[in-house]
């Protein structure tokens, strides 16, 4: 797999999180940033990881997850390589990601950047993590419908969601999904 550089000494536990994702996903990641989360006022420097086998909660699998770096993470990783902080770290799911088309690899990476939120405080930039949305079963929506103002707002601003299937994919010069896998 090309876009998985191995970053792991011997006798190293196989299962952390080991691999730094190749450029071509970052560049991915801080491109989609940059067009679709225009509500927020700076760019957060995320990393992008592989973890060499996906999680699994209640059955169902955990493709990519965007975890906020504490200030001692990252005074850890700036005594020892003095780089800048990292605000995020994005972790995706080595084993699944190359059987993924370019579509659900672009849709994995956007959902994961949804969860990154930012506020103010005395004038300096706050980074942190918002939940979903909403929280429903399809079961609930099919026997009592929109129910709730916050069902009912989410299905206006996705435009009623009539059609769930991947919308037809508009090209932009700026960003360009590379085959990876």
């Amino acid at each position: 797999m090309e876009q998985i550089e191995k970053n792991s000494k011997e006798g190293e536990n196989k299962d952390r999180a080991s691999w730094i994702a190749h450029d071509s996903i970052k560049r991915l990641v801080d491109a989609l940033y940059v067009e679709h989360r225009t509500d927020l006022d700076d760019i957060p420097n995320i990393i992008c990881i592989f973890r060499a086998k996906a999680l699994f909660s209640a059955g169902k699998v955990t493709i990519a997850s965007i975890k906020k770096v504490s200030e001692k993470e990252n005074l850890i990783h700036s005594y020892y390589d003095g780089h800048e902080d990292i605000d995020y770290v994005l972790e995706i799911a080595a084993d699944i990601w190359p059987g993924l088309n370019a579509i659900q690899k672009e849709a994995v990476l956007m959902h994961e950047l949804q969860h990154i939120d930012q506020t103010m405080k005395n004038d300096d930039i706050k980074w942190g993590l918002r939940k979903h949305q909403i929280e429903e079963f399809a079961s609930v929506l099919n026997r009592y419908g929109l129910y709730m103002s916050d069902i009912k707002e989410f299905v206006v601003e996705t435009k009623g969601a009539e059609d769930l299937r991947p919308r037809p994919r508009v090209e932009r010069p700026h960003v360009k999904v590379v085959n990876e896998a």
